[in-house]
């Protein structure tokens, strides 16, 4: 049985997962018994800008976007 790590990153933190530019992207897995299925996270996204596979948590870009909060 594997076991699952949780990592959390303050918001304010520079790191790809809180650029603006920034697409997560998830895998799709069956659930037992039913017709839905669940989406996870997997440990890479897509950034739209330089349309290219990025990981989450690497150093962002010179282009890296602040998400303005209201």
């Amino acid at each position: 049985m594997s076991t699952a790590t949780r990592i959390t990153i303050c918001p304010r933190e520079r790191a790809c997962i809180n650029c603006k530019q920034y697409s997560q992207c998830y895998r799709e897995i069956p659930v037992p018994g039913e017709t839905y299925r669940k989406l996870i996270p997997v440990s890479f996204g897509w950034c739209e800008l330089h349309e290219g596979r990025r990981g989450a948590l690497r150093r962002p870009c010179r282009d890296y976007e602040i998400l303005e909060r209201r």
